[in-house]
């Protein structure tokens, strides 16, 4: 019990964070700085997400195979839409 309560604290503790710290984090893990203009709240949910994979567990072996079949061309370290051509006929990605 303890140590979720722990794990809740420093979860919370992300808000805290400035965003020079958030980006960094981004950096670290995705090995390139977050997309221009993206709202803080994008870069906390990562980070809070990757301090409960690390006490808790990620993804299972199984679950990340499963995604790979989904995009198998994926770079290990960059997002795959940095490998997307821009061009007039490129359908846009959808804004949520």
């Amino acid at each position: 019990m303890r140590k979720r309560q722990d794990l809740d604290s420093e979860i919370t503790g992300v808000g805290d964070l400035t965003r020079d710290d958030l980006t960094a984090a981004w950096t670290k893990t995705y090995g390139c700085p977050p997309p221009k203009g993206v709202k803080r709240g994008l870069l906390e949910r990562p980070a809070a997400w990757h301090l409960q994979a690390k006490r808790l567990g990620g993804l299972t072996s199984t679950v990340e195979k499963t995604l790979g079949t989904f995009v198998p061309d994926r770079p290990t370290r960059k997002p795959a839409f940095e490998n997307l051509e821009k061009s007039a006929n490129t359908p846009r990605r959808p804004q949520f």
